[in-house]
C-alpha cells in the first residue's frame, strides 16, 4: 500500500494486483509500459512473472522493476537473465523509488518514440514501394491503351536476343498492324474519337491474342505482337 501511495504521488497512473497471475492477466487486458513487482508472491514469483511478460509479444515493450531484499549475485543474475531491467531494494525509500521509476519512464518514452518512428518509416517505405511500382508500370506501358510501349518492346527484343543459342535464334512469330485511314478519323471526327478508336483496337488485339503473346503499341495507330509459342499461321488467324 505504501508503494502505491508513493507511486501515485510521483504522478504515475497505478493499477495493482494481488499476485503474479492476476498481474499478468491485468497486463493482457491493459498493457502498461512499467511493471513494479515483488520478488516473493503467491503462486508466481517476480522472476516468473517477468519471464512470462517477456515471452508474450502482444504486451509490447515493458520496463520491469523488481522489489527485493536479496542482494546476492546469484539471485540478481537469474533475475537479469529472465529480463528484469532494474531493482528497488527493500525497505522502499521514496527517493530511490522516484529515481528508478523516472529512469523506467524515460526508457518507456524513448521506446514509444522509437516505435512511432519505425511505424512512420515502414509507412514511408510502403508508399515508396507503391510509387516505384507505379513508375515502373508507367515506364513500360502505354498511357492511352494500357498495352506495353515501345521501350518495353525494345527490352523484350533484347531478352529474345539473349536467348540465342548454338541452334540460332529462338522461333518467334511477329505481327505488325495499324488502323487503316486513321488520319481521316482524327481529321473528320476529332482526336478524342481517334483515341477511342485506338483504345478499342488495342482491346480487340489484346483479347484475341494467346496468353503467351507480347502486345505493344509502337506509337500512333501502330501495334506489334510477339509470340514465341504459336506458329505464324496461328498468330495471323488470331
Amino acid at each position: 500500500k505504501t508503494l502505491e501511495v508513493y507511486t501515485r504521488r510521483e504522478g504515475f497512473d497505478v493499477a495493482t494486483a494481488s499476485d503474479g497471475a492476476s498481474a499478468l492477466a491485468a497486463l493482457k487486458q491493459r498493457p502498461a509500459p512499467i511493471v513494479v513487482s515483488d520478488w516473493q508472491m503467491p503462486g508466481m514469483t517476480g522472476p516468473e512473472l517477468c519471464s512470462a511478460v517477456r515471452n508474450d509479444a502482444s504486451l509490447g515493450f515493458v520496463s520491469f522493476v523488481m522489489l527485493t531484499a536479496r542482494d546476492d549475485e546469484a539471485s540478481l543474475g537469474r533475475a537479469f537473465e529472465v529480463g528484469v531491467d532494474d531493482f528497488i531494494v527493500k525497505p522502499v525509500r521514496r527517493i530511490e523509488l522516484r529515481a528508478r521509476l523516472t529512469g523506467a519512464r524515460r526508457i518507456a518514452d524513448l521506446q514509444r518514440r522509437l516505435e512511432a518512428q519505425n511505424r512512420l518509416r515502414r509507412r514511408h517505405n510502403d508508399e515508396l514501394a507503391r510509387l516505384n511500382k507505379r513508375l515502373e508500370h508507367a515506364a513500360l506501358h502505354d498511357e492511352l491503351t494500357g498495352l506495353f510501349n515501345r521501350q518495353a518492346m525494345r527490352e523484350r527484343v533484347a531478352q529474345l536476343w539473349q536467348g540465342v543459342g548454338p541452334e540460332g535464334f529462338p522461333r518467334v512469330s511477329c505481327a505488325i498492324c495499324d488502323i487503316d485511314k486513321f488520319k481521316s478519323i482524327n481529321d473528320t471526327q476529332g482526336h478524342h474519337v481517334g483515341d477511342a478508336a485506338i483504345r478499342r483496337v488495342a482491346q480487340a488485339i489484346a483479347q484475341s491474342m494467346p496468353a503467351s503473346a507480347f502486345t505493344a503499341r509502337l506509337g500512333g495507330d501502330e501495334f506489334v505482337v510477339f509470340d514465341t509459342d504459336p506458329s505464324p499461321e496461328r498468330l495471323a488467324e488470331a
